[in-house]
């Protein structure tokens, strides 16, 4: 028979059990809500979880589902603050693959963002190098991605050299979307301002989007035509931009939806002035800024900022506390072996008075 004590502690563990139990079931809701993009069930369920009754290791998801979730909705600061806080939980946990996971997604991350001022090579070379290790062709395939986007505006060629060494990778796995992913990429390329070689670039835009209308992937197909008004822009075939990017904005999205409206109608207000329809282009003109206000991304470059140089301080602060602990240890052993060096100095010479001592006691009996 139970004692009323054991009942409690056992009931008690049951309901601990049942807890820890029912925030498992939250946080997997939470990571298929964010994977199907439903963003108000995504907050709802982020809102409804206790994360001071979660477990180290369900924190550490947690952050990074949140980061994900802020992601999704176009608050990067939010995102970052949230990357950096897994990774850490990630770290002390020893999960080195969830550890290389948010490097590339960090990486994406600040790419992504407009006049970014955080280094994020030291990110992509932590990733490569896990890849590396494990020789494993999806990772290297989504690190020379990140490394082709770094190198778009500064070198690329060099960047295209690594779109293609991606898309290598990619075929030994056979992931047809990705894939996809890297041409768009490559296509891009192809347009900057220092290649504009244009047909090439419509090309890889067209091959992509075969693949996206293939998997019903309406993010992606609206990026392709944004993409497509851009390259005929350039071609000054203003009517077939203008056309593209309409066919952009009529597409109904649930990822970056805010950016992607703000992007699009920017493009159609300068593709419309261009054209000289300037009442259309002042009516993009209006509509660009309600996205630009909404989105305010100068205030949320200066908050990655603020959150990368505090937590550079904190990590920096741990490594000042860790050197003054070895320095202050190293200052105690020299102190002791001195120490025990003069206590060796004046043992000897107590000895050898001893001795000399015991020698003139010995002399002075034999003179006797």
């Amino acid at each position: 028979m139970f004692s009323f004590k054991n009942k409690l502690l056992f009931t008690a563990a049951i309901f601990i059990v049942a807890f820890s139990f029912g925030q498992n079931k939250q946080l997997e809701a939470l990571k298929k809500t964010i994977n199907h993009v439903a963003i108000d069930s995504s907050k709802t369920i982020i809102n409804g979880i206790k994360s001071n009754q979660l477990s180290y290791n369900e924190k550490a998801d947690f952050e990074y589902l949140k980061a994900n979730y802020h992601k999704l909705i176009n608050e990067d600061n939010m995102a970052y603050k949230n990357y950096l806080e897994a990774k850490k939980r990630y770290i002390i946990l020893d999960s080195v693959s969830k550890v290389a996971q948010i490097n590339i997604e960090m990486v994406s991350l600040l790419l992504a963002i407009e006049n970014n001022k955080i280094d994020y090579n030291i990110y992509i070379k932590e990733f490569l190098d896990y890849a590396k290790t494990a020789q494993d062709a999806k990772l290297l395939s989504e690190g020379y991605m990140q490394l082709g986007k770094s190198f778009y505006n500064s070198n690329p060629k060099l960047s295209i050299d690594y779109f293609f060494k991606a898309l290598n990778e990619n075929e030994k796995q056979n992931d047809e979307v990705y894939g996809a992913r890297i041409m768009q990429n490559i296509g891009a390329t192809y347009a900057s301002d220092a290649i504009l070689k244009l047909d090439s670039a419509l090309f890889f835009y067209d091959k992509a989007l075969k693949v996206y209308n293939k998997n019903s992937l309406n993010e992606y197909i609206s990026y392709i035509y944004i993409n497509r008004g851009v390259v005929f822009t350039k071609k000054k075939e203003f009517n077939k931009a203008i056309d593209s990017f309409l066919k952009a904005d009529s597409i109904s999205v649930k990822e970056f939806k805010n950016k992607n409206k703000e992007i699009i109608y920017g493009f159609l207000a300068n593709a419309y002035k261009e054209n000289k329809d300037y009442k259309k282009a002042i009516e993009y003109i209006e509509k660009q800024k309600v996205f630009q206000n909404i989105l305010d991304e100068k205030e949320q470059n200066k908050a990655i900022i603020d959150i990368d140089a505090k937590y550079k301080t904190v990590e920096k602060e741990k490594e000042n506390r860790a050197l003054k602990q070895i320095n202050f240890k190293s200052k105690i052993t020299i102190i002791i072996i001195i120490i025990l060096l003069l206590l060796s100095v004046s043992i000897g010479l107590l000895s050898f008075k001893n001795i000399m001592s015991r020698k003139k006691i010995i002399e002075q009996t034999k003179n006797n």
